[in-house]
């Protein structure tokens, strides 16, 4: 089986996944997607921690623990059928990256040509 890696960069409510593998050294782009993080898209829970300041310390702490758990859940459903997704096509899954920023360093003429 040939191997292909994950890599993911999280937004508010959802993120962006691709799903890639090297061909011949270059890489080769086998599957992209925008998964929700959140069941409800709307502004109060892609924005939780925004929407958890508005509450009471009890009441928010519940808030961003119920959305954790819904976050972890979806995020696992939607690795599980990248995988059997990539397996079906003849890969196998062994890594995954996730991007945590923006670069702020200006990028160079070159990559651009």
């Amino acid at each position: 089986m040939k191997h292909a890696a994950l890599g993911f960069r999280a937004h508010s409510g959802w993120t962006s996944l691709v799903a890639i593998s090297l061909e011949e050294g270059s890489p080769l782009v086998l599957l992209r997607d925008r998964p929700h993080l959140v069941k409800t898209f709307t502004y109060e829970f892609r924005q939780p921690y925004h929407t958890a300041a508005k509450r009471p310390p009890a009441e928010a702490h519940g808030f961003i623990s119920r959305l954790r758990v819904e976050a972890r859940g979806l995020s696992y459903r939607v690795v599980h059928s990248v995988q059997m997704n990539l397996q079906k096509q003849g890969y196998e899954l062994k890594c995954c990256g996730l991007l945590l920023a923006r670069s702020t360093a200006p990028r160079k003429q070159a990559l651009w040509r």
